[in-house]
């Protein structure tokens, strides 16, 4: 199930990310002899993100980047619904505030005006 993670900084997604290695790599060993790793994974979803991008290029990097998790996994209709509704629009603005810069379309507006 995806649900956004607001990380106040670097720090906290490091403790999460090594935490969930932790609970997960000891998981591998018990279930298979070799683990397969490709960047074909990360190609593939890339891939997919800057088709999405495509459609408007002007764009650049926007709140879109928060598709990518989806992008890699099959979602019911009752995991899309419970994401959606544990997400404020003041949550979303407040995370592209932090986390994205001006676009090119946004400022090309700004610089016309």
């Amino acid at each position: 199930m995806i649900f956004f993670l607001f990380l106040s900084d670097n720090n906290d997604f490091k403790c999460l990310f090594t935490e969930y290695l932790n609970t997960n790599s000891a998981l591998i060993g018990k279930h298979l002899k070799m683990l397969v790793c490709t960047s074909d994974i990360v190609e593939t979803t890339f891939g997919k993100y800057k088709n999405e991008l495509s459609k408007n290029p002007m764009n650049g990097i926007t709140d879109l980047a928060l598709i990518i998790p989806a992008l890699t996994s099959n979602l019911l209709d009752d995991e899309i619904k419970k994401a959606i509704d544990s997400c404020t629009c003041k949550m979303l603005k407040e995370w592209k505030i932090e986390n994205l810069c001006d676009s090119f379309s946004v400022k090309r507006k700004i610089a016309l005006n």
